[in-house]
Order: structure tokens, then sequence, then C-alpha cells
């Protein structure tokens, strides 16, 4: 089984050989009515692919699967390999949307995070982007750019949304997330999501930007407080041992004083947000995050009332 990635440029000799040799040939309907794929020997990937598969799994001649981009990036090849064996796939990959729509931006990715909101629960992916300043999002039908725009219409992030890749509908629109909510958009489409003036300047060593933080649970003298007004490193332990902060939560931190547990959250990757009515501890949880480098979106307030708007 031949498993092939479009990326809208054109077919190889190779792969145009295995197309018209092949006894099946599954994938989308776009994709199979693009590359005039005749009926009888065609399957349409829809719902949860047990059709398609089990006509992959009985026919005895060769097979092609038809993909979007990179099928071993969120796609297709893990399912193939867990169901067929990974040593009856050949895998020819396309460009990744990802890859091309960083690319229309003019942007590296080594330090982005990608995230999936195909099939997932989207809160994850719109936490990924609140903790993060640079974010590729893989939307769904259901989940496009307007709806991840909308809960972050107050974060100040910048949009680059790529639509039809490749295509000759292709599309790359910059934008702020009140724009981008009230477009409509086709699919498939790649979000960008930049908090320009936090992504980083520097070259790191390790992909998606995702470091570990080191220690947790750290000092008091680590932090500006008001007269000992700090949650103690031991209360701190276990409060986060029992949250278990991750990439793709949202936490509120209400009464946040000199902000460490928020500041503590975000550094272990959840998306933080310090909620304090006096304005000489808002200012100190400034202070605070920046020197330990955490983003935490500050609320000056006073609970309940300043809570009725938060995501």
């Amino acid at each position: 089984m031949t498993v092939v990635g479009l990326d809208g440029r054109p077919l190889d000799e190779e792969i145009e050989r295995l197309l018209r040799d092949a006894d099946l040939v599954a994938g989308g309907g776009q994709h199979l009515e693009m590359l005039g794929v005749e009926r009888g020997r065609a399957v349409v990937f829809e719902g949860d692919l047990s059709e398609a598969l089990a006509r992959i799994e009985g026919t005895e001649g060769p097979v092609v699967v038809l993909a979007s981009g990179d099928p071993g990036f969120f796609g297709i090849v893990r399912l193939l390999g867990a169901r067929l064996g990974r040593e009856n796939l050949r895998v020819l990959p396309g460009l990744s949307s990802v890859a091309l729509a960083f690319a229309r931006a003019g942007l590296s990715w080594d330090d982005a995070v990608t995230v999936s909101a195909h099939g997932r629960d989207p809160r994850r992916a719109v936490n990924v982007c609140r903790a993060h300043p640079k974010v590729a999002v893989l939307t769904s039908p259901d989940f496009g750019p307007a709806e991840l725009a909308e809960p972050l219409d107050r974060m100040e992030r910048t949009f680059v949304v790529a639509e039809k890749l490749g295509e000759p509908g292709e599309r790359v629109f910059h934008g702020d997330a009140v724009t981008v909510a009230g477009m409509q958009w086709e699919d498939p489409n790649v979000v960008l999501v930049l908090d320009e003036e936090r992504m980083p300047g520097t070259r790191g060593w390790i992909s998606s930007g995702v470091q570990g933080r080191g220690r947790w649970a750290l000092p008091e003298e680590e932090f500006e407080h008001r007269s000992g007004m700090i949650t103690k490193s031991a209360t701190r332990a276990f409060v986060l041992s029992r949250l278990g902060p991750r990439q793709g939560d949202l936490i509120w931190d209400i009464g946040a004083g000199s902000g460490s547990v928020a500041i503590e959250c975000a550094r272990l990757g959840a998306a933080a947000i310090a909620i304090e009515r006096d304005p000489e501890s808002c200012a100190r949880i400034r202070r605070n995050a920046g020197r330990h480098k955490a983003h935490v979106q500050l609320v000056e307030g006073t609970a309940p009332v300043a809570l009725h708007d938060l995501p």
C-alpha cells in the first residue's frame, strides 16, 4: 500500500504510475474527483472510515491512499499503521500544510507549537494559543478560524489564515481576532496565532518551543511580595501537584496576590489568568511574571464580578 501526500504540486511520474496501476484508490472526495479516479475503483473517506478501511483490507492488489500534505503529521499514517502494520506501508509525503503556512507568512516554525482541533475538544487548542506566542492550529469544519478567533479577541494576537494551500483558490489573510471572527472561511485551512511581542528571537535547541522550566514550587524569595503575603512554597507544591497544570489547560488564580500560583502554572505550560483587586499587587504580578518570563493574563477587579466574562 502506498500513502501519497498531496500538496498542490504536479504529480511526478512515479505517483501517476501508482495511481494508474492501483486496484483501489482511497481518499477524500475532493482528491478523488480532482485526480479523476474512476468510481468503480475509488472509495471515499467518510465518517469513522470503517467502510473505507474494510475495502482496503479486502483488496488483494495495489492500493493507493490519498491524503493532504504530510500524512504522517496529524494524518492517516498512524491509523493505517496500527490497523494494517507499518511494514505494509510506503509513505510518499507532500509538504505539510503547517510548513506551507509558515512559509507563506515568512516565518520559521521550529519554535512553534502545533495543535489540532479536528475531532478533538477545541478548548485545549484555544488555551494553547493563550499560553504560547507562536501556534499553528489545524482546524475542522466545525471549528474554523472564526470560532478560534472569537474567544481570543482580548489577547492582542495576530492571525494568519491560510486557506486551500497549494490549490488554485489559495488565500493567505493577516488580521486581528475581531476581523477573523467576522469573516467566512473555506476548508481546508490552517491558522497561525501569533503574539508578536513574545515570539522567540533567538535560536533554540528543541522543536515546538516547549521546554521544561526546571524547578517548581519556587522559594518565596524568588517572588516580590508584600510583608510575607505569598502562598508558601510547600503550599504551592501541594496545589500544583493537585492541579497538574499542563499544555491546553486554563487556570484561574483568584485573589492572586503576588501571582506566584498563576506564574508557576504558566511556567508548566498552562494558560493562566490572575485576578486581583489591589493595584499595587497587580503591579507586582506584572514584575514577577516578567522576572520568570511567564505569560499571565492579568484581570484587575473584584470577584465575583471580575469573573463574569472570563473564559
